[in-house]
């Protein structure tokens, strides 16, 4: 995951998803603690991506509040970590891709392909 440990060395999962969307994804069905998220928009040159995570087994994309959004330029690659504390989830963890920023609003998906790996105890 570019600059992040790898799994074995954290006892940690990765999650991949080569084309993630506006339809949620789950990483972990129960509680999780996320320490690195890649997200590659490097063939998504239409607009700004929003990858929103959700503390809840089922939430519906658009309406239920995320409990983190990050954000991605068009074209690029982001990666992220996270302190413990900040990545902590203690339901489970849903991902989904969106163009709008925002906690709850926003459900459309990406014109073109986002891939994200998400690194996770």
């Amino acid at each position: 995951m570019g600059g992040i440990a790898s799994a074995n060395e954290l006892g940690a999962s990765i999650f991949s998803q080569a084309a993630l969307s506006n339809t949620g994804k789950t990483v972990k069905a129960s509680s999780a603690t996320i320490y690195g998220v890649k997200i590659d928009c490097s063939a998504n040159t239409g607009e700004k991506v929003y990858v929103k995570f959700y503390n809840s087994a089922s939430p519906t994309v658009g309406t239920t509040a995320a409990r983190m959004v990050l954000s991605c330029p068009a074209g690029s690659t982001r990666n992220y970590m996270f302190p413990r504390s900040l990545g902590s989830f203690d339901t489970a963890v849903v991902v989904a891709a969106v163009r709008e920023a925002g906690g709850g609003a926003g459900a459309t998906a990406p014109s073109g392909t986002v891939a994200v790996k998400v690194l996770y105890t």
